[in-house]
């Protein structure tokens, strides 16, 4: 009776061994010249949560990847991500991801751009107007940078206490590209005020 037991377990164990390897063995090739296959693969065999998807040139010129665009929210978490992947043996990759960032995908901003002279691609995030209130607000921006594995943040406030206030995170060293980002909301407030310290509205 306990080697019928013993052998029942093993060949239990085969079982599941063998429909695991066969799950990993079924994500697709993805085809980096079609946005829809690519993102029912990730949203299938990566992340749920998945609903856009970018391909482009992200760290190499030479090289097309993907960036996937996700919104969490449960109990706990709330707020976008962001995936670099790219596919090797069959397998998904993450070449980076970052952090659960404040923001949503809906009404929102969310482009794959190019910036000053660089072939490189970046990906531009701006919640535009989701987050502003009718006695004011705010407006989450990133520009990610998956070659340098940076994520570069602004955070535009107008409040009572805060009229057209700007922050910039401190990793924006590049001049020319702080006064990119600057420039961008200059556009619709031309009084903007740059802030030293990020804002946190009550």
């Amino acid at each position: 009776m306990l080697l019928n037991r013993f052998f029942l377990i093993i060949f239990i164990n085969l079982i599941l061994v063998s429909c695991d390897n066969k799950e990993k063995a079924e994500i697709p090739k993805l085809d980096l010249n079609n946005k829809e296959q690519v993102l029912q693969v990730l949203k299938n065999h990566f992340d749920k949560d998945i609903s856009q998807v970018f391909i482009g040139n992200f760290d190499d010129d030479k090289k097309l990847t993907i960036v996937a665009c996700a919104e969490k929210m449960d109990s706990t978490i709330w707020g976008i991500q962001f995936f670099h992947i790219t596919q090797e043996k069959g397998n998904i990759k993450i070449l980076f991801k970052t952090e659960i960032l404040q923001g949503s995908l809906k009404d929102a901003r969310l482009d794959k751009i190019k910036i000053f002279d660089s072939q490189l691609e970046h990906i531009y995030y701006n919640s535009l107007d989701y987050f502003m209130g009718s006695g004011g607000g705010e407006i989450f921006s990133y520009i990610i940078d998956f070659k340098e594995k940076q994520v570069y943040y602004s955070h535009f406030v107008n409040d009572i206490d805060y009229p057209y206030s700007l922050y910039i995170s401190e990793n924006v060293n590049d001049l020319k590209l702080r006064n990119f980002i600057i420039s961008i909301f200059k556009r619709d407030y031309p009084k903007l005020k740059i802030v030293e310290k990020d804002i946190e509205l009550d």
